[in-house]
């Protein structure tokens, strides 16, 4: 039996490694905190909470955050290395994942000169979001402990990231969208007196595993300075050639990113051969504005597939073990995920590639000209060759509501010039011939359902 004690220095108490083992995966799978654990050991060694034991709950936290330290070392190999710990890289302790393409690791040699119709397979699908229930509140006896890991994981290097984030503390970021205003707005409010907001993470698109280096606290809102360098320090290490990133607010914040990406360390810039594209995930698209849709939807964009980008929805150094046992969790079922996700692909490929095929033979037979001019259209503008979209579609402009205020506009100026003679005017029945219409499109829906009401069949005999 091992023992750890709370301090080299003298140690006057210990705990087994079982019991820090055994508290270790209770916190990781079960989220059990440190306080319930320590209580709970109280009550097995006296049930009746008669005796007093000396409080120890202090030293059980230092020996706690000292064996996450140790072990995340160990399970990296960092022990057989030369230069020990203290020589491990940045982002070297975070579990990668296997099924994203990494080259030299699980990519053919000649991956860099694939055809153009098979690049897209050495492209990296990331997400980022921010989520604003981790917050800290800043409080006057914190302890500015230094982390004993604090760039080798799922985090930034913090004390860099927060000394660069202070140049754009007073960032003032405009939104074009109207339609995400509303919740950008909500993101920046309540701030006071907390030492961080939240919490953004960037995560792999396809299989959700946290980037190394891709996580960091949030001071006001989704400031553009944070995400930046979030983001930044996630893709540092990828030397492919498309990165493809989904994000609720890529409309506005994909503009600037380039520019934003200048002002940043060099350290932090990325390759110029490297092709960036931006895309917002399915389920947040419809908040946006109409223009935003067909430039930054997935059903629209090659290489994609049924990916939503929606799967990214303490101390760091716990952060940084709770992401790794997420990734190693998401790694060892990741076959049966594949697997899962390749036999319904194989299936819906079928059923939707012959729907493709006769609505396109379909469409050559009577629009052949339109045809062939469309396709040209999203050729040129899948290579970036023209700002023209061909999947933006005309907006039709005149509604119900606006048809009645122009009937009834005309039928006033006719009665001011003295031509109103009929109490039946024309723009009256035709407004309630469109209205009558309305109804019996309804009642034709009704009628199409199998499992009628009582109430849903009187009102069809009434009408």
């Amino acid at each position: 039996m091992g023992w750890w004690p709370a301090s080299y220095k003298n140690p006057q108490s210990a705990a087994t490694f079982e019991c820090l083992h055994n508290f270790h995966i209770m916190n990781l799978q079960g989220k059990l905190a440190h306080t319930d654990f320590y209580r709970s050991l109280e009550q097995i060694s006296d049930g009746s909470g008669l005796e007093s034991f000396p409080d120890r709950e202090s030293q059980f936290m230092v020996m706690m955050r000292e064996w996450r330290h140790i072990k995340m070392g160990k399970r990296f190999r960092q022990a057989h290395d030369p230069t020990g710990l203290s020589g491990t890289q940045e982002g070297l302790c975070a579990v990668l994942c296997c099924a994203c393409p990494i080259p030299n690791v699980n990519l053919p040699e000649d991956w860099y000169q694939a055809p153009t119709d098979k690049k897209w397979l050495y492209s990296l699908l990331i997400s980022k979001d921010a989520n604003f229930k981790q917050k800290a509140w800043a409080r006057p006896n914190d302890h500015h402990d230094a982390p004993l890991n604090p760039r080798w994981g799922c985090t930034v290097h913090h004390k860099p990231y927060l000394k660069e984030i202070t140049k754009y503390a007073n960032q003032d970021e405009t939104s074009h969208c109207v339609g995400f205003s509303a919740i950008w707005d909500a993101n920046n409010k309540k701030t006071k007196g907390l030492r961080a907001t939240g919490v953004s993470a960037v995560t792999c698109s396809h299989h959700e595993l946290v980037q190394p280096n891709g996580l960091g606290d949030l001071q006001v809102g989704e400031q553009y300075g944070n995400m930046d360098y979030i983001l930044l320090s996630s893709v540092l290490s990828c030397v492919l050639v498309l990165i493809i990133i989904f994000y609720d607010i890529a409309c506005q914040w994909g503009k600037g990113f380039c520019i934003c990406m200048e002002k940043m360390p060099e350290c932090l810039h990325l390759p110029e051969a490297l092709k960036i594209k931006f895309k917002v995930p399915k389920f947040h698209l419809p908040a946006h504005i109409e223009k935003c849709f067909a430039p930054y939807a997935f059903n629209f964009t090659e290489s994609i597939g049924l990916t939503d980008g929606e799967g990214i929805d303490g101390r760091w150094d716990i952060m940084d073990d709770h992401c790794n046992h997420w990734n190693w969790r998401k790694t060892v079922h990741l076959p049966e995920s594949l697997l899962k996700k390749l036999l319904k692909a194989i299936s819906e490929a079928v059923v939707h590639r012959l729907a493709f095929e006769a609505f396109t033979d379909g469409l050559k037979i009577h629009h052949s000209t339109k045809l062939a001019l469309w396709e040209s259209q999203v050729v040129v503008w899948e290579e970036g060759r023209d700002s023209f979209c061909p999947y933006n579609l005309p907006v039709n402009t005149i509604t119900l509501s606006k048809l009645k205020l122009e009937l009834a506009a005309e039928e006033h100026q006719k009665e001011v010039d003295g031509k109103g003679t009929s109490d039946h005017t024309i723009s009256g029945m035709v407004i309630e011939a469109i209205e009558i219409e309305e109804v019996q499109c309804s009642l034709i829906a009704t009628l199409e359902e199998k499992n009628l009401s009582k109430f849903q069949q009187t009102t069809i005999q009434k009408s």
